[in-house]
């Protein structure tokens, strides 16, 4: 009997924990992009344009087709690698800078997004989708890699079930980072700056 009421116990208590535990990670996962979003402005604040922006010459990532390689041009901006990691991805965190791949790195990139646009996505989790994929996105120089959220994409929208139960987190270009639904996400898309001819909100996500 005593055994029965254990395991009923143990039974109910155990998904309210697992919630919890879920729930740290995610705040985790929200300061993660929080550092990033701030070395993306001290990495603009120094070199006038975001690293998606600058030719691989001159220490930019325009051009790359993978988005590590975004991340390795802030290197000096950001504290460590283990940054680029969300605490609920399966994710390997890279040891050094030297070894980082697309596979050590759990957030997209707002390759679209340009400096004083202050409602474009900067940073998100990797698990946004529902955008047209394999798209080319100018801005970058990337080609046939990116996924294009134009205003006939954003209602598709979804986050994936994986790392955060279908739902996700975003920072945008005014610094700030949000915990988001797919509604939400939706919301920023449609209110963003992006050009009116030109209205993408291109991501680059690590494959």
């Amino acid at each position: 009997m005593v055994i029965a009421i254990i395991a009923i116990l143990a039974g109910l208590l155990l998904p309210a924990l697992g919630r919890a535990k879920e729930k740290g990670r995610r705040i985790s996962c929200l300061n993660n992009l929080k550092q990033l979003t701030l070395s993306m402005h001290l990495f603009a604040s120094d070199n006038e344009y975001y690293p998606w922006r600058i030719p691989i010459a001159d220490g930019g990532s325009k051009g790359r087709q993978r988005v590590y390689w975004t991340f390795l041009a802030m290197q000096n901006e950001i504290t460590a690698p283990k940054v680029l990691s969300c605490p609920s991805d399966r994710r390997e965190i890279a040891p050094n800078w030297t070894s980082l791949r697309d596979t050590n790195v759990s957030y997209f990139v707002g390759v679209d997004t340009k400096e004083g646009r202050p409602g474009m996505l900067l940073v998100g989790d990797w698990s946004l989708d529902g955008g047209r994929k394999n798209r080319n996105c100018p801005v970058a120089g990337v080609n046939n890699h990116a996924m294009e959220f134009a205003l006939a994409d954003i209602p598709r929208l979804f986050w994936r079930a994986h790392p955060h139960g279908g739902v996700g987190n975003v920072s945008v270009g005014d610094a700030s980072a949000h915990q988001v639904t797919a509604q939400a996400t939706r919301e920023i898309l449609l209110s963003s700056d992006d050009d009116n001819n030109a209205f993408n909100n291109h991501i680059l996500a690590p494959r």
